[in-house]
């Protein structure tokens, strides 16, 4: 027999944005929060925020819970500038439940929000993904 060969592959991540610490400033100023209702909002640690205002990365629940409170207040473009604004509108939103909203009641589901996902990238992007989650979550308070 002879040898195995061995392949090592590399994966680059994506570059995390420089800009970071200033689209986070100009989503709290835009959304009328201090850094305090901010944090509460996101259900976190103003000390967090202070990090990530220093140049720390956010997880990617945190990352994820920020990209939904931005798709809620209609201001997901302030942090993805290929997110038109005009996408992030209620009635864009709305249309992107009742595209999978399967039983009709205007409500996303956790069944709905989990067959919607294999559509990313096919039919669904990530900001529809996200306003989706926004929708589930909203139907869930």
């Amino acid at each position: 027999m002879g040898r195995l060969q061995q392949c090592v592959y590399r994966v680059e991540p994506t570059p995390f944005p420089r800009d970071f610490p200033d689209r986070l400033d100009q989503l709290r100023s835009a959304a009328g929060l201090s850094w305090r209702g901010l944090a509460r909002r996101l259900r976190l640690n103003v000390r967090s925020l202070q990090r990530w205002r220093r140049g720390a990365r956010p997880d990617a629940a945190h990352l994820f819970a920020l990209f939904v409170l931005a798709a809620e207040l209609g201001l997901l473009h302030v942090l993805l500038p290929q997110a038109e604004p005009q996408g992030s509108s209620p009635a864009e939103q709305q249309d992107v439940v009742t595209r999978y909203d399967t039983d009709g009641d205007g409500k996303i589901s956790l069944a709905e929000y989990n067959a919607a996902i294999p559509d990313l990238g096919a039919t669904l992007t990530v900001s529809d993904l996200i306003k989706l989650r926004a929708a589930y979550l909203a139907s869930t308070r």
